[in-house]
């Protein structure tokens, strides 16, 4: 069984896993499923009826939808998550990037689950560098569970609100611990 990766955006999940591949640990992301289901004209087609759009949708009028309607949100995941997941347990991926793996009570499909965490503060930070204001991050973190309750379902803690190479020693040790990378000396 593999390992879960998850977290709130900006908080370090891709570095995490970034990472880990880098080391030769096998990776999957939930995010790069939906990259290439985005490619396929007809999910595009499937996203845009769903949805009431014309179609094929774009990311932009979905992103719009979503956030509008609660309902839009549903049949949007109604739609992409069986297919992420299914993706995602039938790679050979040791770690999976998952963000939304609390969200969709994912977890117990995993031997272990791992939250990568910088704190709220610092990831408003972040999200105000990456979309330019506060509103805007203020509107995106409403639509997601806050990584403080995911800590709950964690069995390891991955703290991401320090130096680089504290991240990276932190992530080898981690799966040194889990056997999935041998220490070099």
């Amino acid at each position: 069984m593999a390992i879960a990766l998850t977290g709130g955006i900006a908080e370090g999940k891709s570095t995490v896993l970034g990472f880990a591949s880098d080391r030769g640990v096998r990776t999957a992301s939930a995010d790069s499923v939906v990259a290439e289901l985005w490619t396929q004209t007809e999910f595009r087609t499937e996203v845009a009826e769903a949805l009431g759009l014309a179609g094929p949708a774009d990311k932009a009028s979905v992103r719009a939808r979503v956030t509008a309607d609660p309902s839009a949100r549903l049949s949007l995941n109604r739609l992409t998550h069986r297919r992420v997941m299914e993706a995602l347990l039938g790679s050979e991926a040791e770690l999976i990037e998952i963000p939304l793996l609390i969200e969709t009570v994912a977890h117990p499909l995993f031997h272990r689950v791992w939250v990568v965490t910088c704190g709220a503060s610092e990831q408003e930070r972040r999200l105000r560098d990456r979309l330019g204001d506060a509103a805007s991050v203020a509107g995106f973190l409403a639509t997601q569970l806050p990584t403080r309750a995911k800590l709950a379902f964690a069995d390891r803690i991955l703290r991401t609100d320090t130096s680089f190479s504290h991240v990276l020693d932190s992530t080898v040790e981690a799966l040194v611990e889990e056997g999935l990378l041998i220490r070099q000396s």
